[in-house]
């Protein structure tokens, strides 16, 4: 029967009535609720300002094989939003397979935990400067489960950008704001894969994020970044720290190893770049077992590899650092901190998960090095490094960058485009910064492979030298840039002390960004009584004007034969599911990172910055959530329990020509050692 001019406005209406309920209900408003956590040991005990608004949970990534990432997210408190941030940190530790726990309760995150199981304010939290989100990955780390664990670093990449797809999903009013990928040692190899697949996805006509991030550069600590050439630094970094004598009868079994390493390098084919080789990663077990102290107490034998100023058993070497871990690991396994973090399927948490490792040996891989100077044509680097960290030297990422190109020059060769300046924190100094082009590098003086964790003040200063919000300085007459001291309110003072004065420019240096950003407005977290409101609202016209409708069908004369025959009016239809990850993943220009999904990933990388933790992995799917259907989110179970592994890493080094000996490969069978970076 053809609808009547009379019946279409009401039609109509209706329609839009319902379009209007459906988007409602679907609102992130009412996603982003259930991610909210609420309390935790000792929060209320915290001054207001102290208190951050948190997000926690999982956001499934496929469904097919139960991949589903973990995060935590903290803003600062309203009462202490006297201005709303723009800017937004991802931050992710390595391992590969080590919890962003790490980061979010021992180096930048707001919170960390005391002697009585209670959360403490961290006065040197990142959150002063920028809203952070740590995220357990790849499938298997920390809080996340998978039953797929990824192989290759371009499937880590892959399955992030489907991570972030699901999250700008939850919160679309992050998508407008500043971005920066963050975080330490093997995310040296995340994050330039994970930068580069973003890029390519914001390059699209329609970005899985729902419109393009605004990436405006990432930071990364004690970097495993090019692992084979950053190993050679280990035997020039014990020698000059006087760990070990140029003489000690150990040198020769040492040399020997240097040696194998830099054979592997010389003979390698140019257009077959790996990730790391056995060869070199063993360096650093014979640094470790020939420095062993076999007359100290059975737990102060073995230098700490993160840390060379500390002592651990052998062969732990440093895997029982830090000290916070003793308050961290029955904290995160307690079943009512599940509960507060929305994990609806309990996983014992593990520091670091030997699985994962494992499996992401990264074979089919590049070197993430080989990734960075095209990043730097699109975005700004910050690489830092703590000056007593072994396994991820300074010496290894200077000579690193030494022999990297970009912009048409290596390193930071001496022209007018290269700047360099002391670092000031307060009165002292904190280390020192050189500039060329978007590529800045910072060693922080005393300083750990956890730069945050040592000094989080300090490390604040990283995000503030990034951004350029530093300003001249001369103390005790030497002259630097200083980055400002935060105070309880938010706001920021260049005020360092008596000890020094401003120097001769008075203005904060800040940039501008370079990527643009959307106008997204701010949504609040919780439902209020308002929403309800505004739903019974629609709910009485919905209703209203169905009634008109059902008056005016029924109110129409119609033939005697009607009710012999069944009317079916057509009615709108109308998809209301939404897809949230794309099926292809990122892809990487030129070819270098292809996202296959269809076989089982699984990943296996050997490196010392964390501890081993149960992992599983994940393919990608293309869900179709429903209304309802998008609030879901599965959660997996995992029950490996924290424990030391045996160390297998690389590190970075300086250049150093009386060890590089040019001879060909040879075959090498050595143990490599389970560790984290």
């Amino acid at each position: 029967m053809p609808i009547d001019g009379n019946l279409y406005r009401p039609l109509a209406l209706v329609w839009v009535i319902f379009q209007l309920i459906a988007h409602v209900c679907a609102t992130p408003i009412d996603i982003a609720s259930e991610f909210r956590v609420k309390d935790l040991p000792g929060l209320s005990l915290l001054p207001p300002l102290e208190q951050p608004v948190m997000h926690a949970g999982h956001l499934e990534l496929y469904a097919e094989n139960s991949t589903n990432y973990f995060f935590w997210k903290f803003e600062r408190p309203p009462a202490n939003s006297t201005i709303k941030s723009e800017k937004l940190i991802f931050w992710l530790n390595g391992g590969p397979g080590c919890s962003s726990m790490d980061g979010a309760l021992m180096e930048i995150g707001p919170l960390r935990i005391g002697a009585d199981g209670n959360v403490l304010f961290n006065n040197g939290s990142w959150m002063e400067a920028a809203d952070l989100v740590f995220v357990d990955q790849p499938g298997g780390t920390g809080f996340s489960y998978t039953d797929a664990y990824d192989r290759e670093l371009d499937e880590v990449a892959g399955d992030f950008v489907v991570f972030l797809a699901k999250y700008f999903r939850v919160f679309p009013q992050d998508l407008a704001k500043q971005v920066w990928i963050a975080g330490e040692s093997y995310a040296g190899q995340y994050i330039p894969y994970i930068s580069r697949a973003v890029l390519d996805e914001n390059a699209k006509p329609e970005p899985a994020f729902g419109g393009p991030v605004a990436l405006e550069g990432a930071l990364i600590g004690n970097g495993w970044i090019s692992p084979d050439h950053q190993s050679l630094s280990y035997i020039p970094f014990a020698v000059q720290e006087n760990i070990l004598s140029k003489t000690d009868p150990s040198m020769p079994k040492l040399l020997k190893q240097h040696e194998q390493c830099q054979k592997v390098i010389n003979s390698r084919n140019p257009e077959i770049r790996k990730v790391e080789s056995p060869q070199c990663d063993s360096i650093l077990d014979v640094l470790l077992e020939v420095t062993k102290d076999n007359s100290a107490s059975q737990d102060k034998q073995c230098i700490n590899m993160y840390d060379y100023r500390l002592r651990d058993s052998y062969p732990s070497c440093g895997m029982n650092w830090p000290s916070d871990l003793e308050y961290v690991n029955p904290f995160l396994r307690q079943e009512k901190i599940g509960e507060y973090l929305n994990l609806k399927k309990m996983r014992v948490w593990n520091e670091c998960d030997g699985q994962v490792s494992r499996y992401l040996r990264a074979r089919h891989s590049i070197p993430a090095i080989d990734l960075i100077p095209d990043l730097l044509k699109e975005m700004p680097i910050l690489l830092f490094n703590g000056d007593k960290d072994i396994i991820c030297n300074y010496m290894g990422t200077e000579a690193m960058i030494s022999d990297m190109k970009w912009d048409g020059k290596y390193g930071f060769e001496d022209s007018e485009d290269t700047t360099s300046a002391d670092w000031f924190y307060r009165d002292d100094s904190a280390g020192f910064i050189k500039i060329r082009g978007n590529l800045t590098y910072t060693r922080v003086y005393g300083t750990s492979h956890m730069v945050p964790f040592d000094k989080p003040e300090v490390s604040r200063g990283l995000f503030d030298i990034m951004t350029r919000n530093y300003k001249p300085v001369t103390v005790d007459n030497s002259t630097g840039v200083a980055t400002p001291v935060y105070g309880e309110d938010g706001s920021t003072s260049f005020d360092q002390g008596s000890g020094s004065k401003e120097a001769d420019s008075d203005q904060t240096s800040r940039p501008s960004p370079s990527t643009s950003k959307g106008s997204g407005s701010k949504l609040a977290a919780d439902r209020s009584w308002t929403f309800y409101a505004f739903v019974l609202t629609v709910f009485m016209i919905v209703m209203y004007g169905l009634r008109y409708l059902y008056k005016n069908l029924t109110s129409r004369p119609s033939s005697i034969l009607s009710k012999y025959s069944k009317m079916n009016p057509d009615s709108p239809g109308r998809d209301f599911s939404r897809e949230v990850s794309p099926s292809g993943g990122a892809s990487v220009a030129g070819g270098l990172l292809k996202f296959n999904h269809s076989n089982p990933k699984k990943k296996s990388v050997r490196w010392l910055d964390e501890i081993q933790t149960d992992n599983q992995g994940f393919s990608p799917e293309d869900p179709e959530n429903g209304i309802f259907g998008r609030v879901l989110n599965k959660f997996g179970y995992g029950d490996q329990a924290y424990q030391p592994v045996d160390r297998t890493d690389d590190i970075e080094m300086n250049g150093i020509d009386q060890f590089i000996i040019q001879e060909e490969d040879e075959e090498f069978d050595g143990l490599g050692r389970d560790a984290e970076r």
